[in-house]
């Protein structure tokens, strides 16, 4: 019996035995070279990459404000005896277009007694020259013709004070007839009206506020700039009042559909305390003539194209490393390490300055911490979305 169980066991052993070389037999054989080389060839992802030229498009945020807002003063005193109809907040006007109308009576008055003073003035002054003549002829008469006549005797003073005189109430004519004129009250360019603060049979006085405007003619964009974006735009000249004259697109906030153009004309010429920025001025021509208007207090974005970078890639921002460099395939399938001075980044794509010239690069996607110089390398040309 015990000899039974040996013979099983030995019978059990020779199969193993034979199962394992028929399994080793059967299995491909990898040649040990085959496996390093796939070993020291690992694939990796690359994009192809030319040089290329872009124009970087700076996006900022800015408040649309009022090129000019004025509150109007009344500029004589009097009682308000009229408010005409285009005098209503919201309402566009015109330049020169009557507002309101004080009580003129008192002004007239002072026009028509400057207008005596100024007949007797003249009247005045003609006497003189006439006394004048009559002086120099009683100076000759008395046989003193070759000597020289006194200014009294020969009136030269009194013609000077009366000359004078006529032009003191000539000017003060000028002031009564203008202060009449301010009886009305006109708006002084084209404009829009945000409020009026009189009402009828209201006693003003000089320099009280009857209603506040705002120019419809031009509206400002303000928005800020740092250091970064003045140097990426390439502006010069920033004390020169509409040096600049760049294109502005203005769109709104609300709807991207909605927008307006711009010109850059200046920059505030001093620094935010809190920001470090500066403050850049762009205007938009007849604002409230575009569809939809662009008014005052409006939040916008800003789009402002900068220099034109020439030469550069066009590469995504996951390729570059968190120590800021590239790895590229070159000709011989090995990988290369650059530097990556990035000039402008947008929407996930970094534009790296060509250092070395270079009109075409293969670049690795997705680098890898292992990755050494000089590895060879399988490639996977890809396309980045």
């Amino acid at each position: 019996m015990k000899k039974r169980w040996y013979i099983l066991l030995l019978l059990a052993i020779i199969t193993s035995v034979i199962l394992v070389v028929w399994v080793q037999i059967s299995s491909p054989v990898v040649p040990q070279q085959r496996r390093m080389a796939e070993f020291r060839f690992p694939t990796v992802s690359v994009l192809t990459l030319n040089k290329t030229n872009y124009t970087p498009i700076i996006d900022r945020f800015g408040l649309a404000k009022a090129a000019r807002v004025t509150t109007i003063p009344a500029k004589v005193s009097g009682e308000i005896v009229k408010i005409y109809p285009d005098f209503t907040r919201g309402k566009r006007i015109k330049k020169n277009t009557p507002l309101a109308m004080t009580d003129g009576l008192t002004y007239k008055l002072a026009v028509a007694e400057k207008e005596k003073a100024l007949m007797d003035a003249k009247i005045e002054y003609q006497l003189e020259e006439q006394r004048k003549i009559q002086a120099m002829a009683n100076w000759e008469r008395l046989g003193r013709k070759k000597k020289k006549m006194s200014p009294l005797v020969s009136r030269k003073f009194h013609i000077e004070a009366a000359k004078a005189k006529v032009e003191a109430c000539s000017v003060a004519l000028d002031l009564a007839k203008r202060n009449l004129a301010h009886t009305t009250i006109f708006t002084p360019y084209d404009a829009a009206i945000i409020s009026k603060e009189i009402a009828l049979g209201e006693y003003v006085t000089v320099g009280q506020a009857v209603g506040k405007i705002y120019d419809s003619s031009l509206m400002e964009v303000h928005f800020p700039l740092s250091a970064v974006n003045i140097s990426k735009l390439g502006l010069s000249n920033l004390d020169q009042s509409g040096a600049q004259n760049k294109p502005v697109k203005i769109i709104s906030t609300s709807n991207a559909n909605n927008y307006w153009n711009g010109t850059l004309k200046y920059l505030d010429l001093q620094v935010s305390v809190k920001t470090r920025e500066t403050i850049a001025i762009a205007e938009v021509v007849d604002p409230l003539n575009t569809t939809p208007p662009l008014l005052p207090n409006t939040f916008v974005q800003i789009e402002i194209a900068g220099k034109e970078l020439r030469n550069v890639f066009a590469l995504p921002e996951k390729s570059i490393t968190q120590d800021g460099y590239i790895w590229t395939v070159n000709d011989e399938n090995k990988l290369e390490k650059s530097l990556a001075e990035v000039l402008f980044r947008k929407d996930g794509v970094a534009y790296v300055k060509n250092i070395n010239s270079l009109s075409q690069i293969k670049l690795v996607l997705n680098p890898m911490g292992i990755y050494t110089e000089g590895l060879l390398v399988n490639q996977k040309e890809t396309v980045h979305e």
